[in-house]
């Protein structure tokens, strides 16, 4: 006959079921009420590892699998082969909450007991919390949406803009220079198409020292996504938004550090 094994915080012993007979229905029901309450607490139990290994031994299990014989465990007390036995009142076992245990005599104390002899407080006026200034960009749309007349959220009146003068010159743009407009002196320059190389696509993502077996979106803005291999080096791009000859979205592959000029690819 084996022993049992003891459950201390939850004040019951663990049997093998051929090992415990109840005399009488009324310890049955105690034991179906233990075994209830110790499984609503397995989270706790299942993580305790000497207490495992004990019953682990005790039911005699090949399985190593930590997971595994902890699912075994909790179906042989879900099954009833293993039996909780909960203290007897008063048997004086370490963790019985039976009757040896003193009870505390309950007390209600008033606020005046609980701070007799604290040092009084002054009459504290209601807090008032300041107020905080008020930004225009809280109300840019109100005043980029209001009509001459209106009155704006801060309360001035919104005005209209002040027209082209006779001169021809905006006397807005005046006020920042001697020309009649802020691109007074600007020069002309030659146009050049937006063309996403590969240096500038790729410049944002490592090729190398990325989290192993991950996608990587760029956080430049620019739609690529990454793929990094076991060892953390870059193994397959996704291109959108541009074409390399290949359509959009593309792939290219990663070999040797290199990336090949590109391929056709279905993300879906």
């Amino acid at each position: 006959m084996h022993s049992g094994i003891r459950a201390d915080k939850w004040s019951l012993t663990l049997y093998l079921r051929r090992d415990r007979h109840f005399v009488n229905d009324s310890e049955k029901q105690r034991a179906a009420e233990s075994r209830r309450t110790f499984l609503e607490d397995s989270f706790n139990w299942m993580h305790d590892q000497p207490f495992m290994s004990k019953l682990h031994e005790l039911l005699g299990l090949d399985e190593t699998e930590p997971s595994n014989v902890r699912w075994k465990v909790q179906r042989a007390i879900e099954t009833g082969e293993l039996v909780t036995i909960p203290d007897a009142a008063g048997s004086g076992l370490c963790g019985s909450r039976g009757g040896d245990m003193p009870k505390l005599r309950s007390m209600t104390l008033t606020p005046s007991q609980l701070f007799k002899g604290a040092p009084r407080l002054r009459n504290v006026g209601s807090y008032i919390r300041s107020e905080e200034p008020r930004l225009f960009a809280n109300d840019c749309m109100a005043a980029w949406l209001a009509k001459p007349g209106e009155m704006l959220p801060d309360g001035r009146i919104a005005t209209a803009l002040k027209p082209f003068d006779e001169s021809g010159g905006d006397s807005f743009f005046k006020s920042f220079g001697d020309g009649d407009s802020l691109l007074g002196d600007a020069q002309p320059f030659g146009y050049v198409p937006d063309d996403i190389g590969d240096e500038m696509q790729t410049a944002w993502l490592p090729s190398t020292g990325g989290p192993a077996n991950t996608w990587l979106e760029n956080p430049s803005g620019k739609e690529q996504w990454r793929y990094y291999d076991g060892n953390g080096d870059a193994a397959v791009d996704i291109d959108f938004g541009h074409d390399h000859g290949f359509g959009a979205p593309h792939s290219h592959n990663w070999e040797n550090g290199k990336r090949d000029n590109g391929n056709p690819v279905s993300i879906f």
